[in-house]
């Protein structure tokens, strides 16, 4: 992210943009691990390599912007800029969690290890949760459809792969007819996004990120833009998700949360119905279960599975709640 901020605002060429990060990020905690990949440690000596990968982060627009925006305006390097997104984002979501359940105990969600451990990288999974979150309390809480709707593009702009839990939150916040049109407009912009960034077709996204480089050309050492999805390519892409499923990943406790949310019929159980169905939807197009990947949908189904989320009926308790109801009526 920090190389394509370079590239984007200051236009240098990829080997001095590969000289300058690296310089900058050693000694800190971004290269601690570099040497746990062959992967990772020839793209930390190969600007070439390096050059390559790049595609796969540059759709994530407004994230870029935002880096770029507060390193400038806060006078912090890039990699500070991402790691103080990310911690801004956790505590943005602790003040809405606050607010909304009414408790402190809510707070002892952020500290969930998978949220907890996002919150320290510098990665746009954070920010994109709250403005997931943000967009829903918007809805639910201040009933604002219009406020919501525009958060929910504004996630498609950070990770475009928010898309799918983009749609389905549109269905329950606005009616069918509108929903089908902003779903087509963030379609629209994720198609714009990763034609602008030269982004990877997919089954170059399965066989670099789920490690997949033994079938067909691919090499750890190149990535190979010529892979072309076949049923054995697809069907080992999905056992290595079902692997990961059932061994570390969070996929589990959200659809046992939501599960539950929906069987005992609690109020907002449409939120974790939007959360598993993005989550199902994910893993057949791309199976790679990631805990970051799913914060968003994490806490979703954390607030539907509170029996009295969202149950504001006593906004004498909150005067500006309050008055924003007596304005609308």
């Amino acid at each position: 992210f920090s190389c394509l901020v370079l590239k984007t605002f200051f236009k240098t060429d990829y080997r001095g943009i590969h000289d300058f990060v690296y310089h900058s990020a050693t000694g800190t905690p971004l290269l601690d691990g570099r040497n746990a990949s062959v992967w990772a440690d020839r793209a930390a000596t190969d600007p070439a390599l390096f050059a390559q990968s790049l595609p796969f982060y540059s759709i994530r627009p407004l994230y870029i912007l935002l880096i770029r925006a507060l390193s400038a305006s806060l006078h912090v390097s890039l990699f500070t800029a991402m790691r103080l997104i990310s911690v801004g984002s956790l505590f943005g979501i602790a003040g809405l969690l606050y607010f909304w359940f009414s408790s402190p105990l809510a707070l002892v969600v952020l500290c969930l290890p998978p949220i907890f451990y996002t919150a320290r990288l510098g990665t746009p999974d954070m920010l994109s949760a709250l403005i997931v979150i943000a967009a829903v309390f918007v809805s639910r809480v201040l009933r604002c459809p219009s406020g919501s709707v525009l958060l929910l593009l504004l996630a498609v702009l950070v990770r475009t792969d928010n898309v799918l839990l983009v749609m389905a939150l549109l269905f329950i916040v606005v009616p069918p007819r509108i929903a089908v049109a902003f779903s087509a407009l963030s379609c629209a912009l994720v198609a714009l996004i990763h034609w602008a960034a030269g982004a990877y077709p997919l089954p170059v996204l399965w066989a670099n990120n789920l490690g997949l480089r033994t079938i067909g050309p691919v090499s750890i050492y190149t990535i190979n833009t010529n892979v072309r999805m076949s049923p054995t390519f697809y069907m080992l892409g999905i056992r290595q998700g079902l692997r990961s499923l059932l061994l570390y990943s969070i996929v589990l406790p959200i659809a046992l949360l939501g599960a539950v949310a929906w069987v005992r019929r609690w109020p907002h159980r449409d939120i974790a119905a939007a959360a598993l169905f993005s989550v199902a939807a994910r893993f057949f197009l791309f199976p790679d279960l990631q805990d970051r990947f799913f914060i968003a949908q994490l806490l979703l189904t954390i607030i539907a599975f509170r029996q009295r989320a969202c149950e504001f009926q006593r906004t004498d308790t909150y005067p500006a709640l309050s008055l924003c109801a007596s304005n609308r009526s």
